[in-house]
């Protein structure tokens, strides 16, 4: 718990930051975004959930990155132990946007503050599909090599260099299905550049942890089934877009059913008392989509239970208003 003398020091950091310390770097003092980030400031200190809307050019993600690096540094003026925060994204275009102008702006900015000494420095989190293993590309490499032309062959053993395939221009989708991490790996080679990444990412202190919103869903669900969590333990974490975030996991975690399908689904259900309730409907070209939920309803004893509740509230109210 920090306490309340830090806590308005760390108010009064962030107001310096932002009226003298980030204007003096060519950025324009903004009341909205300085108010937004006390806002999310004092949700971190809270240990509470924030929800805020921010238009655009009011420059929400400078102020929550501020407001988490205040954050960070007040925790450590407590003594209490170092965990970074997680911004989850919905895309990889601004989690490569953070890392490469947000956070060296922040970082070269906040050089001039005597009080922020921690390195500002951030992992790129993504999803095995975007990594190299190291096995798959050394068969693939054996099993292909001759079907390919001069620069499908270069672009593939560059990769012995490169471990994030994002950073790859020219590979085809057939090699980077064939060599990108598996979603089962068991992978025991002690110089593994994927193993080597994720224990980086988990011994270094890193101020940030950056990754997409289906694998914070993912390492939610790992830590819900007492499977060994994927991030690290954060003292916050910011949902940057969460408005995509429904989406997001109705697509990780929903099923998608045919007709067909629905109909054998709406027997087998009505066999168990459940029932098959449409949500919403989505058109989409020439189909339609229909978003359902399963729901279970009352049993006969819970009716005439509830129906005799409120026979009794009935003459309650009418006892009461005859005694008037």
């Amino acid at each position: 718990m920090i306490n309340e003398l830090t806590r308005k020091n760390a108010h009064t950091e962030l107001d310096h930051i932002f009226k003298t310390i980030l204007p003096a770097h060519g950025m324009a003092e903004r009341p909205e975004q300085i108010r937004l980030s006390h806002t999310m400031l004092d949700a971190m200190f809270e240990n509470r959930i924030a929800l805020s809307d921010a238009g655009t050019g009011i420059g929400k993600t400078y102020a929550y990155l501020t407001a988490a690096i205040v954050y960070s540094h007040s925790r450590l003026v407590d003594g209490l132990p170092f965990q970074p925060v997680i911004i989850a994204t919905s895309s990889i275009a601004l989690q490569n946007a953070i890392v490469r102008e947000y956070l060296p702006f922040l970082s070269d900015a906040l050089s001039d503050d005597p009080h922020i000494t921690t390195p500002i420095l951030a992992a790129l989190r993504k999803g095995k599909s975007h990594y190299v293993c190291d096995e798959r590309l050394r068969q693939h490499l054996q099993q292909r090599p001759n079907g390919k032309n001069a620069a499908q062959k270069q672009e593939l053993y560059s990769l012995r260099d490169v471990l994030d395939l994002d950073e790859t221009q020219k590979l085809s989708c057939f090699d980077r299905e064939r060599v990108c991490v598996p979603q089962f790996c068991d992978c025991k080679h002690p110089d593994c550049r994927y193993r080597r990444h994720l224990t980086e990412c988990g011994q270094k202190r890193y101020l940030f942890q950056i990754c997409n919103q289906n694998l914070w869903l993912a390492d939610c669900m790992h830590r819900e089934n007492g499977l060994r969590p994927i991030l690290p333990d954060a003292c916050t974490v910011i949902v940057d877009e969460a408005h995509k975030l429904p989406e997001t996991a109705r697509e990780m975690f929903g099923t998608t059913l045919l007709a067909g399908e629905i109909r054998s689904a709406v027997v087998r259900l009505k066999q168990d008392g459940y029932a098959l309730i449409p949500l919403s409907v989505y058109f989409k070209d020439a189909r339609v989509k229909v978003e359902v939920g399963v729901c279970k309803g009352k049993k006969n004893y819970d009716k005439r239970e509830d129906a005799a509740k409120r026979d009794a509230k009935r003459e309650i109210d009418r006892a009461m208003k005859a005694r008037r």
